[in-house]
């Protein structure tokens, strides 16, 4: 149980310091930010996995939203 949660703590950390960055450069430079972060993840890590079903189920104004979302709530 303590390996899912330090899991789930990194994976949440990791995403709140890329969307609170992604945020503060805008919405155009911001989602090309985290798209660009999410391609130097190591291509089997589950996380980048979530973050490209993400990104391919999106359209920008979602995907921006869901980096607002996580920069204010982090």
């Amino acid at each position: 149980m303590d390996s899912i949660l330090l899991a789930s703590w990194t994976t949440w950390k990791w995403s709140r310091n890329v969307a609170k960055k992604a945020y503060s450069l805008g919405r155009t430079a911001g989602v090309a930010y985290l798209k660009k972060k999410i391609s130097e993840m190591y291509a089997w890590s589950p996380m980048k996995w979530v973050w490209k079903t993400i990104v391919a189920f999106s359209n920008v104004p979602t995907f921006w939203a869901i980096i607002e979302w996580i920069a204010h709530h982090a």
